[in-house]
């Protein structure tokens, strides 16, 4: 994967990331049903990663062997710089992993299974954020490694500052309507005995509010930057952080008490990363754009729970589809409205979205639409 990021080959990436969703997917349920039971999870998840990994080397290999044909033996870097460059992100992922284990040894604690239970089914749905933030860190790193600060500041700075307008428009609203509508999915999907994992959800989902901060777009600034010493120096502090915050909460509170300090140390840790950003590259947000998102968010929220007030005795999925459609409406009208969406801002959108054949025709008239509202707008 990492090597597809590299070759900005994003249509292998996602070709080797969905086929093994897909086998694992098929696998592992098969397996369970014809009474593995938990061992045959396991062995589906192992034959999706095993068959995977074939098949990206092979994808590699055939890439590599046209380029190198074409155009000679590609230049490979020193394995000191790559050690370089590459031991300090090792220490970060280590050291964040330590830091996910002890959550767990807190909760083992202060908590009973019940609530554990609860918050692993909130968890679940906690993951549907990736979808929105996953893709956006994993092209901003190739991106950002075009450019070289000591030579292009002005190019960085713009990219810096997009990314983190683009992402803070599109997560936060995503995730409110995920705590506006988290009663009612947990709900069809689980069934109403999880009577915990909503509020779970809806206060672990507060964490990702950091991205108004930057927090999906400094990390890839740095690494592509070589300066992974300094991504390592914030991702211990993070953890340390989270290490305090979460050590006094979960004590006090239990779960809810761990998912508060785990936005705590977020938009703590996010803000010290910030200001590191703005020290070594002169590089800041918009933070009124940060406030004018969440403010339309919050609004949006509010109408959407006004109007699902008359949708109580209806089933989960009507509530669904009401709430869904009645958050997005609001966000559409709402965003233009409150100057969080301009025009450069779509124009930009729709630039980029042209060139995906499959999505671009069912985001097009939504664009259209906010194109004809700012239009109207003084």
């Amino acid at each position: 994967v990492s090597v597809f990021y590299g070759l900005e080959r994003m249509d292998l990436m996602a070709t080797t990331m969905v086929l093994q969703s897909l086998v694992k997917g098929v696998a592992a349920p098969l397996l369970v049903i014809r009474g593995f039971g938990v061992d045959g999870a396991i062995y589906g998840h192992l034959l999706a990663a095993s068959a995977v990994s074939v098949i990206s080397v092979v994808l590699i290999w055939n890439y590599l062997r046209g380029k190198g044909d074409a155009e000679g033996p590609a230049n490979v870097e020193p394995l000191n710089d790559m050690l370089r460059m590459g031991f300090p992100l090792f220490l970060t992922t280590f050291v964040m992993n330590l830091n996910v284990g002890y959550q767990g040894v807190l909760l083992a604690w202060f908590t009973n299974n019940v609530a554990i239970g609860n918050w692993d089914v909130a968890k679940k749905f906690l993951s549907l954020v990736s979808l929105f933030t996953v893709p956006i860190t994993s092209v901003l790193y190739p991106a950002f490694s075009k450019f070289n600060f000591l030579e292009q500041p002005d190019e960085i700075k713009a990219l810096f500052r997009s990314s983190v307008r683009y992402a803070t428009i599109i997560v936060i609203p995503a995730t409110t309507i995920m705590i506006l509508l988290s009663v009612q999915g947990i709900g069809f999907l689980f069934g109403t005995k999880y009577v915990m994992a909503p509020q779970f959800l809806s206060i672990a989902l507060l964490q990702f509010l950091a991205v108004g901060l930057g927090s999906l777009s400094v990390f890839g600034l740095l690494n592509s930057q070589g300066d992974t010493a300094t991504t390592f120096r914030l991702n211990a502090v993070s953890a340390v952080l989270s290490i305090v915050f979460c050590t006094a909460l979960t004590w006090r509170w239990g779960v809810p008490g761990l998912l508060v300090g785990l936005s705590l140390a977020a938009m703590a840790g996010s803000t010290l990363n910030l200001y590191v950003v703005k020290a070594k590259y002169g590089i800041g947000v918009d933070m009124t754009h940060a406030i004018r998102v969440a403010v339309f968010s919050l609004l949006a929220a509010v109408v959407t729970g006004q109007v699902l007030r008359f949708f109580l005795g209806s089933s989960v999925l009507v509530q669904m589809a009401v709430g869904g459609l009645t958050v997005l409406g609001a966000c559409l009208l709402l965003a233009p409205v409150s100057k969080s969406l301009v025009a450069g801002d779509v124009a930009t959108l729709r630039r980029v979205l042209q060139r995906e054949q499959i999505i671009y025709p069912l985001v097009a008239p939504f664009l259209a639409l906010e194109e004809w509202i700012i239009g109207l707008l003084p």
